[in-house]
């Protein structure tokens, strides 16, 4: 996988596809203004709000969508 593109293609809250990488694991959603964390190992991400001081609070967690090959 190219170190550019972002393994979340989708944001797992509203589905936009302005996601972005902050660093790390850390991603951002530019349709909903949440931060992403994604944990691959565990299989899930991590919703959070960002506030106006940019503190962050948990929203929740989804499960990271694995992605099949299409069947022929």
């Amino acid at each position: 996988m190219d170190r550019d593109q972002a393994p979340i293609l989708a944001c797992p809250a509203c589905g936009g596809h302005r996601v972005g990488r902050l660093g790390g694991n850390n991603y951002y959603c530019g349709d909903c203004c949440l931060e992403l964390l994604l944990h691959p190992s565990r299989g899930r991400i991590e919703l959070f709000d960002i506030d106006e001081e940019g503190n962050l609070t948990a929203v929740g967690t989804r499960r990271v969508q694995e992605r099949h090959p299409p069947v022929h």
